[in-house]
């Protein structure tokens, strides 16, 4: 197993979750569901997008979490996938 990085994204506009959701769908897209499944929500109450994401070698796992933080590498690393 890789080492869990907790990554935190404020949703506040639409703009800003259309990007997580896209990132999110590439992920999957590039690495498969059968090394890594995306399972996701959003949270409107709070106005936040959460997820929490794995490097494995190559593969990512992505998933929802309301307690993850993200770091400023979280954010580039997953702004490249867009």
């Amino acid at each position: 197993m890789g080492r869990w990085t907790g990554v935190f994204f404020e949703c506040s506009s639409r703009a800003l979750r259309d990007r997580f959701e896209s990132c999110s769908g590439l992920v999957r897209h590039s690495f498969g569901t059968a090394s890594g499944e995306l399972r996701g929500g959003f949270d409107g109450a709070s106005g936040a997008c959460r997820t929490i994401v794995e490097q494995q070698s190559k593969k990512f796992r992505v998933n929802f979490d309301g307690e993850a933080r993200i770091t400023e590498n979280d954010k580039e690393e997953c702004a490249k996938k867009i």
